[in-house]
């Protein structure tokens, strides 16, 4: 690889991201992430003070109580995931489908981290756990941006 393909790679991503950002679709879609992240993380700390996992769980199975634990503690992931993905319904019908590709990275991102956030749940060992969720997140974001 030369310094010419390079500098022609980085002028070419530029010019796309500019493309992207001077669109007022990328705007609207980005307040949409915003207002949806802040709306997940109220909800998560609404199931938080409601919910007691040792009282709720009790009696359970042990991987079942590792399940819920790690569900309620994704609860602003799933909140997201399930926000984005009726924001981008909405924006499909009621504009061209190719404008909510913003929404769609975002959904994708958030139901791929609560999967692997739930498969990890499984997982005693902290360090295991963090080098299994960040190699499955690398490959899940590269695969949904299509640079897999």
């Amino acid at each position: 690889m030369e310094l010419t393909d390079i500098t022609d790679f980085l002028h070419s991503a530029a010019r796309s991201v500019g493309a992207e950002v001077t669109s007022p679709w990328f705007y609207l879609q980005l307040g949409l992430v915003l207002a949806g992240a802040g709306i997940a993380l109220a909800a998560s700390a609404a199931v938080r003070s409601r919910i007691d996992m040792t009282s709720l769980a009790t009696g359970w199975p042990a991987p079942l109580r590792l399940l819920m634990r790690a569900l309620a503690g994704s609860a602003s992931a799933a909140v997201f995931a399930v926000l984005m993905t009726l924001a981008r319904v909405v924006m499909l019908n009621s504009t061209w489908p190719s404008r909510s590709y913003l929404l769609s990275v975002a959904a994708n991102l958030a139901f791929a981290w609560l999967i692997i956030r739930l498969a990890t749940s499984f997982i005693r060992n902290d360090f295991i756990v963090r080098l299994v969720s960040l190699s499955a997140w690398i490959v899940a974001a590269l695969s949904i941006l299509g640079r897999l």
